[in-house]
């Protein structure tokens, strides 16, 4: 591997057999990637990343995996939400978070479960917010703090929350035949686990087709929800036929009338 060292594999890979014989979350092996800066492997050079290609990185998952199949899995929301941040137009919400990732912040079901991502996602959509031009505007007229978070504030920086939310069905999806083995639960993950061990492809077919259509209908309502939240991700209304022409007749007449007008004080 080019990053992460085979010390540290040998090390997942130990861990991962206590951490099933002891039925405990892999949070330790989490924090070591984290430390040996692989949750960052996405992030360019210049803010604390190693600017790796997305081929190059899906090769350190497949090591990784090698060693405990359970980390991509937890990582999937991180990755995920890297990726919609590498994706997003340049600024400073976009700027501040691959700052963040390329110190080792993690995203996603990977964190510790006693730390807020969604919040931390959250504040830096207010900070983002709060120092456009509208909210200038708005403090300039006397716009209250609450009213102007409130108002106009909160549902512009709901966007990356919503989206976090989407990918974390998924995890929800992915993670539920580790969880429910775990802990042995009966569900969706112990019907896949019987379903695999009897070889039983209509019921695993049944539910991999489940589960894609419950991500996909989740990130279309995420996609729906964002007009709703932000005018801005609207597009532009289109003008029908019979519009285009009453505007087009307007015109042509307030042309002519102006046109008249003149001549007739010319004369």
């Amino acid at each position: 591997m080019t990053i992460t060292t085979t010390s540290l594999l040998d090390q997942i890979r130990a861990g991962a057999r206590a951490a099933e014989a002891d039925h405990r979350l892999p949070y330790t092996a989490v924090r070591a990637l984290q430390k040996s800066g692989f949750t960052a492997l996405r992030v360019p050079v210049e803010h604390g990343g190693a600017g790796l290609d997305f081929a190059t990185f899906v090769e350190e998952l497949v090591e990784l995996a090698r060693a405990d199949s359970n980390l991509p899995q937890l990582l999937r929301g991180h990755i995920g939400f890297v990726e919609l941040v590498l994706a997003s137009p340049d600024g400073p919400w976009r700027r501040r978070w691959l700052d963040d990732l390329g110190a080792g912040t993690l995203v996603g079901n990977a964190r510790h479960p006693g730390e807020r991502a969604l919040a931390e996602v959250l504040i830096a959509g207010l900070d983002h917010e709060s120092g456009q031009e509208y909210a200038a505007v708005a403090r300039s007229r006397g716009l209250g703090t609450t009213r102007l978070l409130t108002r106009h504030l909160l549902r512009p920086s709901s966007l990356p929350v919503v989206r976090v939310l989407a990918l974390t069905v998924g995890e929800l999806l992915a993670g539920a035949l580790i969880t429910e083995t775990i802990f042995g639960r009966a569900g969706i993950g112990s019907l896949v686990e019987s379903a695999v061990t009897t070889q039983d492809l209509p019921v695993l077919q049944a539910v991999v087709s489940l589960a894609a259509v419950v991500f996909v209908v989740v990130n279309l309502v995420a996609d729906l929800v964002y007009p709703l939240l932000d005018p801005r991700v609207r597009a532009p209304r289109t003008l029908s036929r019979k519009e285009s022409s009453r505007d087009l007749s307007k015109g042509l007449s307030r042309g002519l009338s102006k046109g008249l007008s003149r001549g007739l004080s010319e004369v």
